[in-house]
This record gives C-alpha cells, sequence and structure tokens, in this order.
C-alpha cells in the first residue's frame, strides 16, 4: 500500500484507518495487498456511520482467502514477521484433473465458502473480491470432486477390456497360487486342500464375473459416462473465468448446464452470482 492511500479516509477516525491498515500483515503482500486497498476504497465509499468497523469485516475476508488457499495458515498467526511466501490464488489455466496428486493445488471447499459467505455479510462489494471468490468456488469444488474420481480419470483401457485383464491376471495369480501349495505339500492332506479350496474359490469367482458382467456392464458404463459428463462440465465452467473480463451471464449459464449434468455447487456460488448479474453484465 503507497503512502497516497493514507488520504483516502477524509473522516474523524482517519487515523485509526490508516493504522489498520499499515498493521494488517496482509497489506506487505504485493497479492493480497491489493485486494486489501481495493476493500478499504470500497469500504470508504460505504454509506454506512460504522465503516471502521466494515473495513474490519472486509480485511477478515481476504484472510479467510489467504487461509483457504494456504496449508497451515496458522503458522502466520505465530510469526507476522515470517519471510514465509503466502501462496495467493490466481485463476489456473492449464488444469491437470486426470492423476493430480491430492489436495494439489491446495483449496479448501469449506474454506472458500466460507470466505464467501463473510463476503456477502458485507454491506458492500469489492468487484476484485467478486472475481477471485467465483474462482475459488469453482475450482474448490471441481477439483474436490476430481480427487474423489481419480480412478475414473486415470483409466487408461476400455471398462470390458479392463475387466478381462483383472479377471485373467486373478486366475492366473489363483492357479499359480494353488499349483505351489500342491508342489510344497508334496502330498499332504491339508495342504492339498488349502491348494484346493484356492482353486476352487477362483474359479468359482471368475465364473460368476463371467456370468454377472452383462448385468452390470451397462449401469457401469452409464455410470462412468455420467461422471466424466459432469467433470467436462465443471471444467467448461471454469474455463469460462479464463478471459478477463469475463461474461457473468454466460458463467451463470455453464454453472447450470453443470449442475444439469450432475454437478453441486456450493450454495454461496449461486447467491454471489445472483448478486453480481443484479450489479453489473462482467466479472
Amino acid at each position: 500500500m503507497t503512502d497516497d492511500d493514507d488520504d483516502i479516509w477524509d473522516d474523524d477516525e482517519s487515523e485509526h484507518f490508516r493504522k489498520l491498515l499499515k498493521a494488517h500483515p496482509l497489506t506487505k503482500d504485493y497479492s493480497y495487498g491489493r485486494l486489501v486497498e481495493a476493500v478499504a476504497e470500497e469500504a470508504r465509499k460505504s454509506a454506512s456511520g460504522y465503516q471502521y468497523d466494515q473495513l474490519t469485516q472486509g480485511l477478515d475476508v481476504v484472510d479467510e482467502i489467504m487461509r483457504a488457499v494456504n496449508e497451515g495458515a496458522w503458522r502466520f498467526d505465530e510469526d507476522d514477521e515470517t519471510e514465509e511466501k503466502r501462496k495467493f490464488w490466481y485463476h489456473q489455466e492449464h488444469v491437470q484433473l486426470a492423476g493430480k496428486k491430492r489436495l494439489e493445488p491446495y483449496i479448501t471447499v469449506r474454506g472458500t465458502a466460507d470466505a464467501a459467505a463473510s463476503y456477502l455479510e458485507l454491506p458492500y462489494r469489492v468487484p476484485a473480491l467478486d472475481r477471485i471468490l467465483v474462482d475459488m468456488l469453482i475450482a474448490s469444488e471441481m477439483l474436490g470432486f476430481a480427487d474423489e474420481i481419480q480412478p475414473i480419470l486415470k483409466r487408461k483401457m476400455p471398462i470390458l477390456l479392463g475387466w478381462l485383464v483383472n479377471n485373467i491376471i486373478g486366475l492366473v495369480i489363483g492357479c499359480a497360487l494353488a499349483a505351489f501349495l500342491f508342489w510344497i505339500g508334496d502330498g499332504n492332506v491339508v495342504m492339498n486342500w488349502i491348494a484346493g479350496i484356492i482353486l476352487a474359490v477362483q474359479i468359482l469367482w471368475t465364473a460368476w464375473s463371467l456370468l454377472a458382467f452383462p448385468f452390470f456392464h451397462p449401469k457401469l458404463r452409464a455410470q462412468t459416462k455420467k461422471v466424466e459428463a459432469t467433470i467436462g462440465a465443471m471444467l467448461d465452467t471454469y474455463c469460462a473465468l479464463g478471459g478477463i473480463p469475463a461474461s457473468a451471464k454466460h458463467i451463470d449459464e455453464r454453472i447450470s448446464e453443470a449442475t444439469s449434468k450432475g454437478a453441486v455447487w456450493p450454495s454461496q456460488l449461486i447467491v454471489l452470482m445472483e448478486d453480481i448479474r443484479a450489479r453489473r453484465q462482467t466479472i
């Protein structure tokens, strides 16, 4: 924050505002500092007589945003002077969903939703917070869902072929284990019984799988296609935020389209988009 920003407050409490802004730990961070400045400017314009409290609440929203994307953010509370860089959420231009590590990039659904809820309680709006919160709300839900469906996203062969390969591998392992037990048993009745039971169970399991697969395959295939359509629609929604500015109507339409395909969005996203569209056409 620059020295020129000290003059944005022209009431009797200007000194309190300046001290609050300068003392806030996020003011020193370039990226978060811009959000702090944006919040301070909009709080100053508020017609309410509780501008100081409203500025404090706005800064709390920025702090919640920081915590939602920084794992172990509590360590910044213990050492305000730490030189460790706070991570800032930027729009992800190249999203890799298949094969991604869990919680990478780090962003929490709950923390993001809480930040958005706190923002919606403010009596004023900050365009910079509109943008980052919508981006984070969509991204956190999409990335969280991708973590849950990694087995589907990482599947490298068709369902039928994968089923055949798994059954063949299982049958080979079962037969090999039974043959090994027959061999080391060297005629021992107990070992022969154990080997026979293992072989019988494996053959019965393979036979049951062979008979049951035609009944389960259509349902499994439909479920897989639904999941792929859902994550694809969520990704399309997130990509719609790539341009600056982005159309609020277009993003809202993508959110609705993803919802129709099974996506479940946090309520804060729906309310925030309604709020944004009531105020302006772009985000």
